[in-house]
């Protein structure tokens, strides 16, 4: 007697699928085959988690997390993290107190996440390398050559691909993986050509860091921590700073825009908007005085504050807007206004950012799920929670 056996579950590099020597034995009537399927699911139905209450242990795992002074090596709260909470408290809590991620699997997909980092390192390695031939500006004859020549990109593209998603290794595409290197060309070029409109700009860089201290006050405890992260790319022009944040995605046209809309998670893009408000408020800050904090390159700065320039200004640079050449459309606004200087909308944004940093940090407010079941249907924490 010969068994053979074989996965049908996705995961992975493995596609659920036998073998085609299997298929070819299963088609052939030379044999007496039997198939027989082994499962361990028990038949048992998740059950529904409910809110779940800030004990002390639980308290304690937060602050040994983000809180420097009883941890030197807390991490920086992100606005991953901020948004991660408006939209579930259950999500933030299985992420950032249990530490249940989704696995690293090997993978020959390429994932929304990778896509948008090798998106992200394809143009900064181009634009840098533009930048120090205009002494630190971009113009439009140092970008035409790669409107001209469209295969000129490809490099770049490569070299990403290859430290972005092959580890360093040579690149060695399959289908997909070239489809995908087409569809990057395809957007590096959008950008170039938004930019050829844009020119002459100072282009300060990709992939900055930022961060700053702050003290998060709750009667039942003080926080010591780092608010910050990485800025998809920093630009000035006309007496501007530019905040860009990428987005490979198309643009949703939203109709409710207010702060409150943001932070109650209410429309498409606040997580976005939330995002690129906070690096602008935070450079602001720095901008006037309050010192630097965290981990990462931050000698961007004082090229940033050797300039002129003073006014902060937000952007979502939507790549995949065939329409849109010109950078002032890709502003955020506020109830239609667009926000070409984040003082006007500093105050209240950081009156709204620091109540909800003291919710996750107030013993007294559980972490609780979710209204809206639909919000549930890609989460990674579905399947624990029961929603």
């Amino acid at each position: 007697n010969i068994t053979l056996v074989y996965n049908n579950a996705s995961e992975g590099k493995n596609r659920g699928e036998c073998s085609r020597y299997i298929l070819q034995l299963l088609g052939s009537k030379l044999y007496d085959i039997k198939r027989i399927a082994l499962t361990s699911h028990q038949g048992g139905s998740a059950i529904e988690v409910g809110e779940i209450g800030k004990s002390e242990q639980i308290m304690h795992k937060l602050r040994e997390r983000f809180d420097r002074s009883i941890n030197e090596k807390a991490q920086t709260i992100t606005p991953s993290a901020i948004n991660r909470y408006l939209r579930c408290g259950l999500s933030f809590f299985y992420y950032y107190v249990l530490g249940i991620k989704k696995n690293n699997e090997i993978n020959e997909e390429v994932q929304n996440q990778d896509f948008g980092n090798i998106f992200h390192k394809a143009a900064d390695t181009l634009y840098r390398e533009l930048a120090e031939r205009g002494k630190g500006y971009i113009y439009k004859e140092t970008l035409e050559p790669y409107i001209k020549n469209e295969q000129l990109l490809y490099k770049f593209i490569d070299d990403a691909f290859s430290s972005e998603f092959f580890n360093g290794n040579k690149v060695e595409y399959n289908g997909e993986q070239y489809i995908n290197r087409g569809v990057l060309h395809h957007f590096l070029l959008r950008l170039i050509k938004i930019d050829w409109h844009y020119t002459p700009f100072l282009y300060i860089g990709g992939e900055r860091s930022i961060g700053v201290p702050y003290t998060i006050k709750n009667p039942d405890c003080e926080i010591d921590a780092v608010i910050g992260g990485t800025i998809d790319r920093v630009d000035i022009k006309d007496g501007t700073i530019n905040i860009v944040d990428y987005k490979t995605g198309r643009s949703s046209k939203e109709t409710k825009t207010s702060l409150d809309n943001v932070f109650a998670n209410e429309i498409t893009s606040a997580g976005n908007r939330l995002q690129a408000f906070l690096y602008s408020v935070i450079l602001d800050d720095l901008l006037n005085g309050k010192r630097v904090a965290g981990k990462g390159d931050f000698e961007w700065i004082a090229k940033v504050k050797a300039q002129p320039a003073r006014k902060i200004s937000p952007s979502l640079l939507y790549i995949h807007t065939p329409e849109d050449t010109q950078r002032e459309n890709f502003i955020i606004d506020v109830l239609k206004e667009p926000v070409t200087d984040i003082k006007t909308i500093k105050e209240e944004y950081l009156l709204k950012l620091d109540e909800v940093l003291r919710d996750i940090f107030d013993i007294k407010k559980p972490f609780t799920p979710v209204d809206d079941a639909k919000k549930c249907e890609f989460c990674d924490y579905r399947k624990i929670c029961g929603k």
